[in-house]
Parts: structure tokens; C-alpha cells; sequence
């Protein structure tokens, strides 16, 4: 278990600096970015790969690769049903997600919107959903 962890933390950082990996590249650490999200892990461990996700959305280029990767609809299912860590995590990383037009219409496609909304009002009204 130890080990295990040791290797999600080394990846973590390298997903998040965007650093290459021997024998891998950056779309692959994205495309593990998402896989990790949707396989599982400690709640802490989605909520970090949803603020990686959320670092690495900021670009163009990855914004289409996550995408591809099929992060959107994980990302909403965090949204709609994490701890209100990976609420945040993964509304940050959907607004970064939302600048590319596609990446709009692939949002509300997944079901974005409701959860999103949902949350809007839930801060508005002084606390977290």
C-alpha cells in the first residue's frame, strides 16, 4: 500500500507540472488524470486528480485531450456526487474545461448544468452542498 501510494504521488506531480514521463508523454498523464478519477482511489486521491485536471485544463491542447479522455463526464459525476472538496476541485476544473466551445456543449451533454447550478445556490446560501 505504501508503494502504491508513493507511485500516485510521483504521478500526481507529474501530471501536474506537465513534466514527460520516460516512455510516456503529457497526453497519456492526462488520459491517466482521468482514468484515475473514474476507477476509484481515496476521496483525497479523486479530489487531487480533479485539481490536477483542473491545472492542466488551463491549456488549449489539454482541454481537447481531456476531453477525448472522457474527464468531462467523470468531472460531472464528482460535481454532482464527491465531498465538497471534490465539488470544488471539479468545478474549477470544468469552468478551465468550458473555455473550448465544444468542451460547452460536451458539459451540458454530461449533465453539468443541474449540478453546477446546484451548487451556485448552495454557496450563495452560505454553505456547501
Amino acid at each position: 500500500r505504501r508503494a502504491a501510494s508513493r507511485r500516485w504521488w510521483r504521478w500526481l506531480a507529474a501530471a501536474r507540472t506537465g513534466r514527460r514521463r520516460q516512455g510516456g508523454d503529457r497526453e497519456r498523464g492526462r488520459h491517466r488524470a482521468a482514468g484515475a478519477l473514474a476507477r476509484g482511489g481515496t476521496e483525497k486521491q479523486k479530489e487531487y486528480a480533479a485539481v490536477a485536471l483542473a491545472n492542466l485544463a488551463a491549456n488549449a491542447d489539454n482541454q481537447v485531450a481531456i476531453a477525448k479522455a472522457g474527464g468531462i463526464a467523470t468531472l460531472v459525476a464528482l460535481a454532482r456526487g464527491g465531498t465538497d472538496g471534490q465539488k470544488q476541485s471539479a468545478t474549477g476544473a470544468l469552468r478551465n474545461l468550458a473555455c473550448n466551445a465544444d468542451n460547452k456543449v460536451a458539459i451540458a451533454e454530461a449533465g453539468g448544468i443541474a449540478p453546477l447550478v446546484a451548487l451556485a445556490r448552495a454557496l450563495a446560501r452560505g454553505g456547501t452542498e
